[in-house]
C-alpha cells in the first residue's frame, strides 16, 4: 500500500461509490504492463462493500492487488519459483522484506480449484521499511516529495533477464539479510563488482580469428614434433582467450562512479579517492590479512558500496541512474555518507 501511495483512481472510486456511478469490472485497473515474452502484470483494486445496521457502519474496501498473468501455463512444482522471483524484485523498490497477506492463484485447469491460496513461510527476514526505497509513483494525488515515477518498462526487463543475471537480485536480498556487516560488506561488494566488470581486447576479435583460422595450418607444420597435434591446437584456441584483458575492480568502480549524475557525487561524502581503501579493505578481509576498521568507517563504506549497487540493479533493468539518483538517499545507512556541506 505504502509503495502504491495515494492515486488519483483511489479517490475516483470513492466518488464513483458515493454517486452510485462505480463499475467494479472496469474501473479498478490502476495499469496493466506487457511482460514480453512471459505474460501480463496488473495492479487492480479488489471491492469489497460492506455495511451492518445493527453496527451503524456502511462503505467500501478496495484493497490493491499485483496480479501477473502468464503466457503459458505453470507447474505447480514451479509456483515458489515464480513468486520468488517477483518478490525479490518487489524487495528491490520496497527495500527490504515485506509483509505478503495473500497469495491466490486462478488456474483453468479442471484437476484444480480454479482460486486457491498458497503459503509459503520465510526466514531470516530484514526488519520492514516505513516507506519504500523506490515507491511506484503512478498517478499520485499529491506528490510532495517530488519523487520519480517508476518506469514500468523495467519489470519486463526484468523478466528478460536470464537467470544467470536475475540471481544477482535474489542475492541482494540474502546479502540485506545478513546480520555480520563484513559479510553484507564482502557480499554488497561481489555483487558490484560483477555488474561493473568491463573488459577489452588488445586487437580486434574478428582479425584475429581470421588470422588464426588462416595461420593455423602453417602453426602445426612449423611446431611439428613439438608437442602432439592436439596441444598445439589446444594453443592456438588458447590465444583468441587470451586476447580479452579485464580492467582491475578499482578503475571498473570509479568508471562506474564517475558517469553517475554529478549531483548524486556532491551528495555523498566518499569520493573516487577512496575507492582503492575500500578494496583494500574487500581484499584484506578475503584473504583474512591483518587490518583494522572502526564500525563507523565499515558502515560508511558499505553504505557506499550499496548505493552504486542499487543503481547498477536499477540499470539493469532498464532505469537510468538519473531516475535512481533521487531514490538512494532513502536506502538504509545512507546518512553514513551524507555529505552535510552539500
Amino acid at each position: 500500500k505504502k509503495w502504491i501511495g495515494y492515486t488519483e483512481l483511489q479517490q475516483e472510486l470513492v466518488e464513483k461509490f458515493q454517486t452510485r456511478t462505480l463499475n467494479p469490472g472496469s474501473d479498478s485497473l490502476e495499469f496493466n504492463q506487457i511482460l514480453k515474452g512471459y505474460g501480463q502484470l496488473r495492479l487492480f483494486y479488489h471491492f469489497q462493500s460492506h455495511h451492518n445496521v445493527y453496527e451503524f457502519s456502511s462503505g467500501l474496501n478496495f484493497p490493491p492487488k499485483l496480479s501477473i498473468q502468464f503466457d503459458s501455463s505453470v507447474l505447480m512444482s514451479d509456483l515458489h519459483f515464480e513468486y520468488m522471483k517477483f518478490y525479490h524484485l518487489m524487495t528491490l523498490l520496497i527495500g527490504s522484506d515485506f509483509k505478503v497477506n495473500e497469495i491466490t492463484i486462478t488456474s483453468g485447469s479442471r484437476t484444480f480449484s480454479s482460486n486457491a491460496s498458497v503459503y509459503f513461510p520465510t526466514i531470516n527476514r530484514t526488519h520492514d521499511r516505513d516507506y519504500p526505497v523506490f515507491p511506484l509513483g503512478l498517478n499520485l494525488r499529491f506528490n510532495d516529495q517530488g519523487l520519480p515515477k517508476f518506469p514500468l518498462e523495467a519489470f519486463s526487463n526484468y523478466y528478460l533477464l536470464e537467470e544467470k543475471e536475475r540471481i544477482i537480485f535474489t542475492r541482494y536480498l540474502r546479502y540485506q539479510r545478513m546480520k555480520s556487516d563484513e559479510e553484507k560488506f564482502l557480499g554488497f561488494f561481489r555483487l558490484l563488482e560483477s555488474l561493473t566488470t568491463k573488459s577489452s581486447t588488445y586487437v580486434e576479435p574478428e582479425s584475429l580469428e581470421a588470422f588464426l583460422k588462416e595461420s593455423k595450418a602453417c602453426i602445426l607444420e612449423k611446431l611439428k614434433g613439438r608437442g602432439t597435434s592436439r596441444d598445439i591446437k589446444k594453443l592456438i584456441s588458447r590465444i583468441g582467450r587470451l586476447n580479452t584483458m579485464k580492467y582491475n575492480t578499482t578503475k571498473c568502480i570509479e568508471d562506474f562512479l564517475k558517469k553517475l549524475p554529478a549531483e548524486i557525487r556532491i551528495s555523498i561524502a566518499v569520493t573516487d579517492k577512496d575507492v582503492q581503501n575500500i578494496v583494500n579493505l574487500r581484499n584484506n578481509i578475503t584473504h583474512a590479512n591483518a587490518y583494522t576498521i572502526d564500525d563507523r568507517e565499515l558502515e560508511k563504506y558499505t553504505s557506499f558500496i550499496n548505493v552504486l549497487l542499487y543503481l547498477a540493479l536499477l540499470e539493469k533493468i532498464g532505469s537510468h541512474p538519473e531516475l535512481g539518483s533521487k531514490v538512494v538517499y532513502r536506502l538504509d545507512g545512507h546518512h553514513y555518507i551524507q555529505n552535510h556541506n552539500y
